[in-house]
């Protein structure tokens, strides 16, 4: 939405989040629960509020249980524009 920012609360968890998505070794689509076993070092609620953080912004995309990365995320991976 133009004019209205969204903050996260913790900007090192939305890294590891979208870094763990587009992890080439595992299928595109994740279920929440896989993400948070995946991450078990990581505040279950602090992940959940990185999902809607970065789904807010088109980062995500979510369907119910499902977890993915946008299609421009992926884009932008490939282009090796994501440097962590």
């Amino acid at each position: 939405m133009p004019g209205q920012d969204i903050y996260p609360a913790d900007p090192g968890t939305e890294r590891v989040v979208l870094f763990v998505l587009l992890r080439s070794e595992h299928p595109q689509c994740w279920s929440r629960l896989e993400l948070e076993r995946d991450l078990y070092d990581v505040d279950p609620d602090a992940i959940r509020g990185s999902l809607s953080s970065l789904a807010a912004v088109g980062v995500v995309s979510l369907d119910g249980e499902q977890v993915q990365a946008s299609p421009a995320a992926r884009r932008i991976d490939a282009l090796d524009m994501i440097c962590v």
